[in-house]
Formats: structure tokens, sequence, C-alpha cells
């Protein structure tokens, strides 16, 4: 039910801030920050091949050459329209996005398990 709220409270923020804008502008704004807010998790899991590599045994495996243009051409591909959004679009994408930040630290905490206490330690 939160949920439903926040998001109903913040749309209502979203169009409100933008009432200079005729109707298909404010649409065109809306898609483009709902594409460039897609596209934002495909960038990062493209660069994921290079900051994660694969283990097996404990030793890190080589990342084939197959792999990292595969990785590359998918970042490229999805900067791409990030790009082409436009600034003010990136802009408040990116402002949105930090805005979030608050809401993932607040559920992470509640979701972290305490640690039990060691028999020596209580």
């Amino acid at each position: 039910m939160f949920a439903i709220l926040a998001g109903g409270a913040l749309t209502t923020i979203l169009i409100a801030l933008n009432y200079t804008r005729d109707l298909v502008g404010l649409f065109t704004f809306i898609i483009l920050l709902s594409t460039l807010s897609t596209l934002i998790p495909y960038v990062f899991s493209s660069l994921a091949v290079f900051v994660l590599p694969g283990r097996v045994d404990g030793r890190a495996l080589a990342l084939p050459k197959g792999g990292a243009i595969v990785a590359a051409v998918a970042f490229v591909y999805s900067l791409w329209p990030i790009a082409g959004s436009g600034a003010e679009t990136v802009y408040w994408g990116f402002i949105l996005l930090i805005a979030g930040l608050p809401v993932y630290v607040t559920t992470t905490r509640r979701a972290r398990v305490t640690p039990a206490l060691l028999p020596s330690e209580g």
C-alpha cells in the first residue's frame, strides 16, 4: 500500500514540476525518463563482467576475448540511448536515482541479519 501511495505522490510531484510543458512534451519527457531508468541497470551489468570475474577453486578465470567484446558492445549500445535522451532527462534521472538511495539504505538495513553471539561472548 505504501509503495502505491509513494509512486502516486512521486508522479504527481514530477508532473507538477513540469507544469510549463504541454501534454505532448510532458509525455515525451516521462517516456524518456522511464527509458533512461531501464537502461541504467544494463550499463552496470555490462561492466560487471570486468569487475566480477568468474572463479573456480579459488582461482580467477581469465575473461575470454569474445566476452569482453560483447560486454563492451553492450555498454556502448546501452550508453547511446542514454546520451540521446538529452541532458535534461539525464539530469532528472540522476536526481531521482540519488533521491532513491535513502530508500535503498533503509530497506537493506532492515534486511540485514543480526549475527548470533558466540557462546564465549554471551
